[in-house]
């Protein structure tokens, strides 16, 4: 594992944290950029913000542009979305404004729309049952680690997982579910 830092300050290394890829960002005096395993600057260029590397697509946002980079310092697409948020290892949740009112999707890491901007609200991701609680039109359900339907969005109301359960309204009754959707004892 190479261990990098992000850091931001007009002082070096203020804040570190290790990043478990082949390239780590480094922000200073809120300039940010990538160095490579040696800590040379990877590219020749800097950003606003920098994402850690991922299944080697970064997050990026650059003069109020948000891009996914590869790890050669390439953009792989431009993104028109509001705030963008890491979910899963697999996608990015991405959001838009308009008029007040906020519409959620995702995308894959290399941009690609996996769902339209449907949800109203999401949850994080949770990585020991790879859910994500989604809703929608007063329903709620649960998407897989890519984003993909896992349990329909049915529910009145869905609670967040909790050791392998979550607890669910449907038609006025409460009850417990697996990650698979299946009823199970509380």
């Amino acid at each position: 594992m190479i261990r990098s830092w992000i850091v931001s300050g007009d002082e070096g290394f203020s804040v570190q944290s290790p990043l478990a890829d082949t390239r780590g960002s480094d922000g200073l005096d809120d300039a940010w950029f990538y160095v490579d395993p040696q800590g040379n600057h990877a590219f020749d260029t800097t950003f606003d913000f920098a994402e850690s590397f991922h299944q080697d697509r970064a997050l990026v946002k650059q003069v109020e542009q948000l891009r996914i980079l590869d790890t050669h310092g390439e953009v792989v697409k431009e993104l028109d979305y509001d705030p963008v948020i890491p979910q899963s290892p697999w996608c990015w949740q991405v959001t838009k404004i308009e008029n007040d009112t906020y519409t959620h999707g995702f995308v894959d890491l290399d941009g690609t729309s996996i769902t339209e901007r449907i949800y109203d609200d999401v949850g994080y991701y949770d990585p020991d049952v790879k859910r994500i609680r989604v809703s929608g039109n007063d329903r709620y359900g649960f998407l897989d680690e890519r984003a993909k339907i896992a349990i329909p969005v049915k529910y009145a109301y869905a609670e967040i997982f909790n050791h392998g359960k979550a607890r669910v309204i449907l038609d006025g009754r409460s009850f417990t579910i697996n990650p698979d959707g299946v009823e199970v004892p509380e």
